[in-house]
Parts: structure tokens; C-alpha cells; sequence
């Protein structure tokens, strides 16, 4: 096995932590672990945004403003309509 220390230093109460190498190349942390985020936590968090009330996506203009609900009602689609822009980019600069 072989130790040495990252080009970048990991300091904890002025120690550097040293990291082992494996023969596999991944990178094990001595007398440390490393938490990755849980797929439950994940979906938990995703559930209970959903299950937020979402009455605050219809709600309605002052009178003054009535007439830009057609344009208000559109403005939720704009972010997706982006999204595909990059789709139809890369086809096209593929073509090139």
C-alpha cells in the first residue's frame, strides 16, 4: 500500500490527514468517513415538497394587473422551453 499526503491539505486541529491508496485506486480516508447524501432523506425531501400546498401557483392579479395573466399563466414554461433550446442547439451545431 502506499501513503501520501494530497497536493492540497485537509487540516483538522492543524493535523494533516493522511489518505491510503489502494490497489483497486480508490481513495479510502484513514480514521474518517465519508457520509453520501441517503436515497430515502432524498425522496423524503422530495415527497414533502410536493405535499406543500401548491394553491400559491393560482393565485390572482390585482385588478390592475388582469391583463397580463395570459402572460403570467405562459411564464412557468419558460425554464423547460430553455431546457429544449439546448437539445435543438446540439443538433444543430451537430450538423455543421
Amino acid at each position: 500500500m502506499k501513503v501520501e499526503f494530497l497536493p492540497f491539505s485537509f487540516e483538522n486541529a492543524n493535523t494533516r490527514r493522511k489518505i491510503t491508496q489502494s490497489k483497486s485506486n480508490y481513495l479510502l480516508y484513514k480514521n474518517e468517513m465519508l457520509v453520501m447524501p441517503n436515497i430515502l432523506s432524498l425522496t423524503c425531501i422530495c415527497f414533502n415538497s410536493v405535499l406543500c400546498p401548491t394553491s400559491f401557483f393560482f393565485a390572482k392579479l390585482p385588478e390592475a394587473y388582469a391583463i397580463f395573466n395570459p402572460i403570467v399563466d405562459v411564464m412557468p414554461v419558460i425554464p423547460v422551453l430553455f431546457f429544449l433550446l439546448a437539445f435543438v442547439w446540439q443538433a444543430a451545431v451537430s450538423f455543421r
